[in-house]
């Protein structure tokens, strides 16, 4: 994401893949460390595709310090009058997760990130 120039070969989500997704699954984010989610020679479909569908699409994503593990997302929008879209802010939030040790179970505690 962070480069001087447009490079072209990033990697992306075409247009039958992002069918895929909006269709046969529950993904309702989809997210990108680049500047768009579709490939450039098909970058408009899979945008219209996940719109329709209500998957949400967040691009320049960058968790590159956020360490493994299950997080609730929030997505903050600027509000922009006219817009199809806006940036935002995204807050993750370390989930309770659940620890089996020798057949028992064990709440950790959340951890805000």
């Amino acid at each position: 994401m962070y480069q001087k120039a447009f490079s072209t070969n990033y990697t992306a989500i075409d247009s039958t893949g992002a069918t895929y997704i909006a269709e046969n699954t529950n993904i309702k984010l989809v997210g990108i460390d680049y500047l768009s989610i579709g490939i450039l020679e098909d970058i408009v479909e899979p945008h219209i595709t996940y719109f329709t569908k209500g998957v949400v699409v967040v691009e320049g994503l960058d968790l590159s310090e956020v360490a493994p593990g299950w997080y609730y997302q929030t997505c903050l929008p600027a509000k922009l009058t006219g817009s199809d879209g806006a940036p935002v802010r995204c807050v993750l939030q370390h989930l309770l997760q659940r620890v089996v040790t020798n057949g028992n179970k064990a709440a950790t505690h959340n951890d805000e990130l």
